[in-house]
């Protein structure tokens, strides 16, 4: 529940933004102790800034020996810019800028953290963050390293020289640069052998071609040892041989050849994109020589195999390219590119006897790879098949629909003697001219086969189909209106029907081409008439439109329609008397339906009329009571109707008769049941619940006593707001959430020796509800001051308040109500003392705690032992217990559940609790 919306934090910013606003000249000094051995903390602290966007915090810390300092705001927190200078204020020199080097913990960098940065004894540095949009507060720490007392080498550049060969191996060394040789005894150490660090060119190595070496300066003392580097290189693969068109590998029928195009340059020249594009990766070249398998003597220029070339079975996205001529000078014969298995490449051509073809294999785009080129031939057959030129179909059809088609062949090359036309049944000499196969009936399919002598000279003809169209309907026309009878159910279908022509306009929707089909009826002036249009069960088809017009056929004036959806209903109430047309159509044109005339003949008895039915309800304080029902007639009707109520009756009288009483809860349906089964009707159903009775503390005079205890939710209180009023208070206005009290309960705590007190609600066991809001207030009822507000600060959408500050045995008023009081149940609520041993002395000066929220592990920093750390959750329950003794203490919280968490510090005799998130 995001209730505070971008624009009201904004306009926040704004009015904050002069909060804090610290200079160089302020800064705040950071004082180390003692500084030696290895890297130590010098400095840890919170510091927080206003969200204005252009807020400053500064630090000034003076070395008290040579090193390298590391600053660090990554702790957490906010969004921040950092820069250090030494020097003085307005004059600060050597300075360095970092902004969004390290992570918040989601994900995006956005603190800032300078590291390595040499300062020299004696001098002092100054230390600026700034944020950019968001406010604090951050961590940050100050650490230091103390110089070498060794003098490291000192590398200008490392480079890779390499020497390869053509075959595509190789050798490479690493040239070190170095401009000093540092303390004497220095080596290069590559892990198998070493080299003397000396002012000039080191050449480690050489290596083979495709290792990977690191390079380590080891000194005779580690503090000026350092890494290198780690070096590679790999010398380039040679191109494959047929890596040019005239290099092309010659390929034969069913022959198999491998191959990868990943050192394979571009193709040389563009020959043409041959139905393909041409790929950007490597490409590799075939030949062959178009020839007939099945003579061996085939005259040049003579038909030959079918050639089919198959990428099926390679490794990447393919693409291939048929060429006949010469290389430089190529011509397409056919290209393809995802037409085998997956996105590899296919392509048949008709081979010519003595034509040489060159073939290009490669990938799609930039795709490289293992492939797989399947070579196989289909020789020409040693028949002659018939050309034909077209097949027809040729209808002869009937007005009553029936009729017959024949199929007519047009061949201008019988091909060899003897083939036939067969369609199944019959066969057909193939001769030059034209071959009537058939008559076939209407609605027939047949396929004919063209069978010669030699099968492989065979080949299908096609499938040949028509139906003759069928008449119209005999009511098609308003002429030819069908009569419709009364409880007569029409099965039809709209097939065959032609559009009337008459303009509709029904529901949204406006046609004047429905394949419209026409009934009629005859109202006899004081019966109800319903036309009822509909699908077939189990049809889904129909998007109807039912129309109904009184006239005559050529002057029909519409009465009403409706298109809403299956089924579509025209009802009639009592229509005069006379003959009335419906007219039905399909927006989709064609489509099954049914057709119902439901008549209803007008009733012969007289009704009661009821004027009101109204619940009327005597309820007790205590949440019991009864209602009645009051219903008011005006008249009787037919003497002998009651009123029913499932239980009792009660006679139908004019005036108001009074059903009842029911319970408070109950639903009760009262019929009104007549001698004459036409005029009895339902008056309604009725149900009234008398409101609960409100909570003990529903008013602020009567506030419930909330225990404050020692530790989280020592004591639990139950609350609901079942029954609960709206309280006058305060001008029921709260300064948190976006929904005033309503409905609200009240508590009291008193406040403790501390004069610290944190209230708390959280969801209870039984009938929960899910979302609190609370105030606190001083004072007395008529003159109180809020002094704390609450919508989701606690755990998901329960509320917090920690008040400090306060005068210990003052009583403070606690109101607490339901989001939108629309929901009704109960909540938790308990109250205690952060501490009440106090803090009088020192003992968690300095301390610290981070990250907060805490993703993973929680650290606490403290100048003194700490001596128990212990973890609670919001119901007060332990999950975590630890007897410290360290002065930095690390909590392992990755396996606990998202939500806020108490963590119980002890040092001494001294206890401080703080409150943590968990992401």
């Amino acid at each position: 529940m995001k209730k505070i919306t971008i624009m009201f934090i904004i306009m926040l910013a704004f009015c904050l933004q002069s909060n804090a606003q610290d200079t160089c000249a302020t800064a705040t000094v950071v004082t180390p102790g003692t500084i030696t051995g290895t890297t130590i903390t010098i400095g840890t602290g919170s510091a927080e800034m206003a969200p204005s966007g252009d807020d400053s915090v500064w630090f000034v810390y003076t070395a008290t020996a040579d090193g390298t300092i590391n600053v660090n705001a990554c702790l957490g927190g906010a969004d921040t810019d950092l820069s250090i200078g030494t020097g003085t204020c307005g004059a600060l020199t050597g300075v360095v800028n970092n902004d969004d080097s390290c992570d918040l913990g989601d994900g995006d960098a956005y603190a800032s953290e300078i590291d390595g940065y040499a300062v020299v004894i004696g001098a002092d540095y100054y230390i600026e963050w700034s944020n950019e949009w968001s406010e604090g507060p951050f961590d940050w720490s100050l650490t230091f390293t103390p110089a070498p007392t060794c003098t490291a080498a000192t590398i200008d550049s490392s480079d890779v020289t390499e020497t390869c060969n053509p075959d595509g191996t190789g050798t490479f060394t690493v040239d070190i640069v170095v401009s000093d040789a540092g303390d004497a005894g220095s080596v290069f150490n590559d892990d198998t052998n070493t080299y003397p660090v000396v002012a000039g060119i080191v050449s480690a190595g050489p290596y083979n071609s495709g290792e990977s070496v690191t390079i380590e300066l080891v000194s005779l003392d580690e503090d000026c040892s350092s890494t290198v580097g780690t070096f590679t290189f790999t010398c380039p693969q040679p191109a494959p041989d047929n890596d040019e068109c005239s290099g092309a590998i010659t390929i034969a029928c069913d022959g198999q050849y491998v191959g990868d195009t990943t050192n394979a340059t571009p193709e040389d020249e563009d020959p043409g994109q041959c139905t393909t594009s041409a790929g950007t990766a490597g490409a590799v070249w075939y030949t062959f020589i178009g020839a007939n398998s099945n003579d061996a003597g085939a005259a040049a220029g003579s038909v030959g195999d079918d050639v089919t070339l198959d990428l099926s079975l390679s490794t990447f996205d393919t693409k291939i390219r048929v060429f006949s001529g010469v290389c430089g000078d190529l011509t397409c014969v056919a290209g393809d590119d995802d037409g085998g298995t997956g996105n590899t490449s296919l392509v048949t051509i008709p081979s010519i006897v003595g034509t040489e073809y060159y073939v290009l294999v490669h990938g799609f785009s930039a795709n490289a790879g293992t492939y797989t080129l399947d070579v196989s031939c289909v020789a020409p057959p040693t028949c002659t098949a018939a050309t034909i030129d077209s097949a027809d179909e040729v209808e002869t059809c009937n007005p009553d629909g029936t009729g017959t088609f024949t199929v007519d062949i047009v061949v201008s090359d019988a091909g060899d003697a003897g083939s036939v036309f067969d369609d199944g049944t019959n066969t057909y000499p193939v001769i030059a001219g034209t071959v009537s196969a058939g008559p076939y009936n209407s609605g027939e399919s047949v396929t004919i086969e063209f069978v010669s002598l030699d099968e492989d000279c065979s080949f299908t003809v096609g499938t040949f189909s028509f139906t003759c169209p069928q008449p119209a309907p005999a009511n098609d026309n308003c002429d030819g209106a069908l009569a419709l009878e009364c409880g007569v159910t029409i099965t039809g279908t709209t097939d065959g029907a032609t559009a009337s022509g008459l303009d509709t306009t029904c529901g949204s929707f406006g046609s004047t081409d429905g394949r419209d089909l026409f009934y009629t009826f005859d109202a006899d002036g004081v019966s109800s008439y319903t036309v009822s249009l509909d699908q077939p069960a189990g049809s889904f088809a129909l998007d109807g439109v039912v129309i109904v017009y009184s006239g005559l056929c050529n002057d029909l004036t519409n009465i009403d329609c409706d298109d809403s959806g299956n089924p579509e209903a025209v009802t009639l109430d009592t229509p005069a008397a006379g003959t009335y047309t419906v007219r039905i159509f399909d927006y989709t044109g064609v489509a099954d339906f049914t057709l119902d005339l439901t008549c209803t003949a007008p009733p012969a008895c007289t009704a009661a009329t009821i004027d009101s039915s109204t619940v009327v309800e005597s309820c007790n304080p205590d949440g019991t009571g009864t209602f009645t029902v009051d219903i008011v007639v005006s008249d009787a009707g037919d003497a002998g109707s009651v009123f029913d109520d499932g239980t009792n009756t009660y006679p139908v009288v004019a005036g108001t008769v009074l059903a009842g009483p029911y319970n408070s809860g109950d639903s009760v349906t009262i019929e009104l049941i007549s001698l004459d089964e036409d005029c009895s009707s339902t008056v309604g159903t009725f149900e009234f619940t008398c409101p609960p009775p409100a909570p003990d503390n529903d008013d602020v005079a009567e506030a419930i006593n909330i225990p404050v205890g020692n530790t989280v939710c020592e004591t639990i209180v139950i609350g609901t707001n079942v029954g609960a009023t709206d309280t006058v208070e305060n001008d029921n206005e709260a300064d948190c959430g976006s929904f005033n009290p309503a409905g609200d309960v009240w508590f009291k705590v008193v406040v403790p020796s501390t004069g610290e007190v944190t209230i708390e609600t959280s969801a209870a066991d039984d009938n929960p509800i899910a979302d609190t809001l609370m105030t606190v207030y001083s004072g007395a009822s008529g003159s109180l001051v809020e002094i704390g507000c609450s919508d989701d600060d606690g755990v998901s959408f329960f509320s917090l308040i920690e008040l400090t500050g306060l005068t210990a045995g003052d009583i403070l008023l606690v109101r607490v109500w339901e989001y939108q009081d629309n929901l009704k149940g109960n909540f938790n609520i308990c109250a205690w003392s952060p501490s009440t041993l106090g803090l009088a002395d020192n003992t968690f000066n300095e301390f610290a705690y981070y990250p907060n929220p805490v993703k993973d592990v929680l650290t606490l920093e403290s100048p003194n032992a700490i001596d128990k750390i212990e973890v609670f959750n919001v119901l007060g329950q332990r999950i975590v217990a630890i007897d410290s003794q360290n002065t930095i203490q690390k909590i392992d919280l990755s396996n606990v559940q998202t939500g806020a968490y108490f963590v119980k510090v002890s040092i001494g005799n001294q206890i401080k609790i703080i409150r943590v998130i968990k992401e």
